[in-house]
């Protein structure tokens, strides 16, 4: 089963609680709002792919008298070399390939390039499917986070959501499973993660606004002042 993301929502389920009991809106309709606006949040804040940023990382040389592990499997701590040609030369060796010659080994890191960029755009995909379940359920988007247009799903969905339900407990899910088989890097939690908590946190400054503003409204018309 692949990972999925998980951030401590502590301070959003108390505000939430305070939020609602000044709602007129039902318990499910408000977090299948919220749980939305985070979802969106969230995918707008997954970082894009830079291809500039990627190739400057990639680009950087790895000193031989390092003693890097990834010039030991590639057979080659005889030179200094890039890290993008480290890593190539690195999987041919482990997988028992003659080294690629000279002329290869430019097409093989466009082409390392190349993935890492969609390894990066297809995290974004995974907040699509959240997205998609909750918003036939929320009538008023108003205030939501702008759908990122950027964000395109490929294959099948690598993601989704639980809709909150009239009842005794009432809860939401919204999940991002995008990451690949072969990501030894972690790439769901270094940036999917970071995006899903600042969007929580939006979501809470959010509430504590609109309730500031709406206590602040009841008192005025009760003809108390305020500052």
């Amino acid at each position: 089963m692949k990972p999925t993301l998980s951030v401590n929502t502590h301070e959003f389920a108390t505000t939430l609680k305070r939020y609602m009991a000044l709602s007129r809106r039902g318990p499910a309709d408000i977090i299948n709002r919220k749980a939305f606006f985070i979802a969106r949040g969230a995918c707008r804040l997954t970082p894009k792919a830079d291809k500039a940023q990627i190739k400057t990382t990639l680009g950087r040389i790895i000193k031989k008298k390092t003693g890097a592990r990834t010039l030991v499997l590639a057979k080659a701590a005889d030179r200094d070399m890039s890290l993008a040609e480290a890593i190539i030369r690195a999987r041919f060796y482990r997988a028992g390939l003659p080294q690629p010659s000279k002329e290869k080994i430019g097409e093989l890191i466009e082409g390392l390039i190349n993935s890492r960029m969609r390894s990066i755009a297809f995290l974004k995909s995974g907040w699509l499917p959240a997205i998609r379940s909750l918003d036939a359920l929320v009538s008023n988007k108003r205030g939501a986070p702008a759908l990122d247009k950027a964000a395109v799903q490929v294959g099948q969905p690598k993601g989704g959501a639980t809709a909150a339900k009239e009842g005794w407990r009432v809860s939401a899910t919204i999940y991002n499973a995008a990451q690949s088989r072969h990501d030894k890097r972690q790439a769901l939690f270094n940036y999917a993660r970071p995006a899903l908590e600042e969007a929580v946190q939006n979501e809470v400054a959010s509430m504590v606004k609109w309730m500031e503003e709406r206590l602040r409204g009841d008192a005025h018309r009760a003809g108390i002042k305020t500052k």
